[in-house]
This record gives C-alpha cells, structure tokens and sequence, in this order.
C-alpha cells in the first residue's frame, strides 16, 4: 500500500468511525482488515451521538447475527430431519415385521402417547395426524377390534372450522362421523393462531366383558360402556378381560374373590 494511498484510507476509516461504522463495516468497506480499521480509529474522539450511533449499529449487528444463526441452525434441523426420515423410510419399507414385532410397536406407540387409566379402555392422544394413522392401522392390524366402537373426541381452539376439522380427522381415522364425540373447546386467547395445526384428538375403544362364574357354568355379559365396572354380577365374583389389547394392557385383573 502506497503511502499516500494509507493517509488517505486512515482519514477516511476515521470518518466511518464518526458515522457510527462498525471496524467490520470500515473494513469491508475500504477493503482492509478489520483489525487494521482497529488500530486506525481506536483512539479516535467520538461526540456522545456518535458514540450512541456506534452502540445502535452494534445491537443492530447483534439482532442480524442472531436471526442469521437461528437461520443456519433451522436449515442444520431441517437437513438432519430429511436424513433420519430418508433412513427411516428406507428402513421401514426393507422392514419384514410379523404380528409379534407390530403388536410390540403398537404397545410402545401407546405407552408413550395412551392414556395412563386403562380402567376405561384404550384412550391414544395426540395431534400429529400420521401418528394417529399409524396407531390405528397398527391396532386395526394386528387386533380383531369392533370399528363401531372407536369414538374419536376433539380439542379445537375457538378458530378452528368444527365441520371442516371433522371431515379431516374423519379422514384420518377411517372413523365415521357419527362416531364422534361432541367436540371440546380448548381456551384461546387468539394471539397464538397456528394454520397448520389441525387441532388434537383423542382416540378410544373399549371391549370389555365380564364373565361370571355360577352353579349354571360360566357366561358372557358384553360391555361398551367407559363407566365403572361391577365387582361381582348376580352376587357371583367377576373377572373381566380386555381382550383384544392384551399385549399393551393387563391380560387379567381379578376385581374379586368370593370364599
């Protein structure tokens, strides 16, 4: 660099400076490097306005830096995200799962998403539409269930178009109309509006019966209520089965025996 051309660079940082130019914007823009626009305006007398003209360039900086790293970081996620569902798809579709391998894939789908009182049967929340589709076939699968049966509950938020969401979910389920629930209403202060969510719902079956044990030999009394059950029928003791989820739910509670 030619001596001249230094002078003349040197009192055209400083200028920079006064505007309130960061040493990385001085350095960009007379093409040296930053540490060079360092060692050329450290020391240079800023007013208070240029001072505050320095620190407001410098929070602006910071805001970009930061929105420019959770950009980077959201295209890091989604990049990851693409990977692990290509392998996933991949691995699924080479996958050769008898009824063992999805009853137990059903069982973990329930214990992390179910409902924790068994007592009234199968409840399956949730308000991704794939997981709730994948539950389903799986249990429609690998168990001999009633399809009158399944209910399905909504939660919408005040925003959400009942009808429309029901034809969704409707969809989804494979579950007709008719076998809904009256919907539930979450709260919504309407500052949180999100178009994509399709709301949450929550899935449930039951097939119970109770058999009960007497002088005339054992009978079936069939049950597809979500209320209490009876400990004892007819003053006989009563054991009741939940047959068709036996792997994800107790094979067989004994309520009472009668001595």
């Amino acid at each position: 660099m030619e001596p001249d051309n230094k002078i003349l660079l040197k009192k055209h940082a400083i200028i920079l400076r006064k505007k309130g130019f960061l040493y990385s914007e001085i350095a960009s823009n007379l093409g040296i490097a930053r540490s060079t626009a360092y060692e050329w305006t450290k020391s240079t007398s800023l007013t208070m306005k240029e001072k505050e003209l320095v620190e407001k360039n410098l929070r602006l900086k910071k805001s970009d830096n930061i929105f420019q790293m959770a950009l980077i970081n959201k295209k890091i996620r989604t990049d990851i995200l693409k990977h692990q569902k290509k392998e996933a798809q991949n691995l699924v579709s080479h996958a050769n799962l008898d009824a063992k391998s999805k009853i137990i894939i059903c069982s973990i789908f329930f214990w992390c998403e179910g409902g924790k009182n068994t007592s009234n049967g199968v409840r399956f929340i949730n308000s991704d539409p794939l997981m709730i589709k994948t539950f389903l076939s799986l249990l429609r699968e690998v168990y001999d269930i009633d399809e009158n049966k399944i209910r399905i509950l909504m939660h919408l938020h005040s925003y959400h178009d009942e009808v429309k969401q029901k034809d969704f979910w409707s969809k989804i389920t494979n579950v007709p109309k008719k076998q809904f629930y009256k919907t539930y209403q979450k709260s919504n202060s309407g500052k949180n509006i999100h178009p994509d969510y399709q709301g949450c719902i929550s899935v449930r079956y039951t097939n119970i019966f109770h058999y009960n044990f007497g002088r005339g030999g054992r009978t079936r009394t069939d049950s597809t209520t979500f209320g209490e059950l009876p400990l004892t029928i007819n003053g006989h003791p009563c054991i009741y089965y939940r047959t068709h989820y036996k792997s994800f739910l107790t094979n067989c509670r004994v309520l009472r025996r009668s001595t």
